[in-house]
């Protein structure tokens, strides 16, 4: 009985690494801990800032640059996601420059499309955000 257990005990031993690097396997590749192919929010707002410059800062609007991140938190990048969301939401363009409506229009739009395109993209040539602006 003595030759027996030794194997018995090495396969059990084998059988338990197994499962476990199994369940690590379905972890990494189902997207735990914030998956392999989602895209850093870094690395997104570069390429949307790098976009908007290649399109001309002074008249591209934020909501046509796409942006490759889940900027409205919805749990899918779609095309809701653009950097005048990122911006808003992500960036705090909404807490900087809250909706303050004015005759039924927001006055602070301006403000927040300016610190997206100045502050976080580092557009030149505009004026910055804060001063009077009406876009």
């Amino acid at each position: 009985m003595k030759g027996i257990e030794l194997p018995i005990n090495v396969l059990v031993i084998i059988a338990t690494a197994v499962i476990v690097l199994l369940g690590i396997v379905v972890l990494y590749m189902s997207g735990a801990g914030g998956g392999m192919f989602q895209m850093s929010a870094t690395a997104a707002e570069n390429n949307a800032c790098a976009e908007l410059q290649r399109f001309g800062c002074g008249t591209t609007s934020l909501d046509q640059v796409m942006i490759d991140y889940d900027t409205n938190r919805d749990g899918s990048v779609d095309t809701d996601d653009n950097l005048e969301s990122y911006c808003n939401n992500i960036r705090g363009g909404l807490v900087k420059y809250p909706i303050v409506e004015e005759d039924g229009e927001d006055v602070n739009e301006g403000n927040r499309i300016l610190y997206c395109k100045v502050t976080i993209c580092g557009c030149t040539g505009l004026p910055q955000p804060g001063e009077a602006v009406t876009e």
